[in-house]
């Protein structure tokens, strides 16, 4: 169905339909996902490092990884088109950096390649296309390194099918929980 769809056109349509929903649900699915999160990581002790991210408003709040999770999370940092990843101890020691996103300074811990990375995506397949912002740094960071990847997503940005191209990298696993 949206594999014919364009990419900034199917990114326009689900900005639309993520900007409608409640600050209630995007709390409560954010919650819950936190634990599908936390549940995933006890399933796998050998796990120990997380690369997260600082969800924008249109994302999922993955901020309760902090009192949930065992793991070292690490938060990306974006230096021209170089994605790193930081680790960090506490969420608040994140600052507003390029493109308004919070992310860690580099003189946190360089983690080269987390055991696992939530990725963050406008929409996702239920096998695990993942159509990005369209900046590519977590389809660049990817093509480098071999790690396992989740999409975290709200229930409303799982689509049948969307638009690929060649530099595009699937997650092995997408992760929704229903409001």
């Amino acid at each position: 169905m949206f594999a014919d769809i364009s990419k900034s056109a199917l990114r326009r349509q689900i900005k639309q339909t993520l900007s409608a929903l409640t600050s209630e649900e995007k709390s409560k699915t954010s919650r819950l996902l936190c634990q599908q999160i936390a549940d995933y990581l006890n399933d796998h002790p050998e796990i120990q490092t997380v690369g997260t991210f600082a969800g924008l408003p249109l994302e999922p709040d993955l901020r309760a990884l902090h009192e949930l999770s065992r793991v070292i999370l690490a938060y990306p940092l974006v230096n021209d088109d170089l994605m790193t990843f930081h680790a960090i101890a506490k969420y608040n020691d994140l600052t507003v950096g390029n493109y308004g996103i919070k992310e860690p300074t580099a003189d946190h811990p360089f983690i080269d390649c987390p055991d696992l990375i939530l990725c963050p995506g406008y929409a996702f397949t239920p096998e695990g296309k993942r159509l990005g912002k369209g900046g590519g740094f977590y389809d660049r960071f990817l093509a480098k390194k071999s790690t396992r990847t989740i999409g975290i997503v709200f229930p409303c940005q799982i689509v049948e099918d969307l638009p690929t191209e060649e530099h595009d990298r699937d997650v092995d696993l997408v992760l929704v929980s229903g409001l």
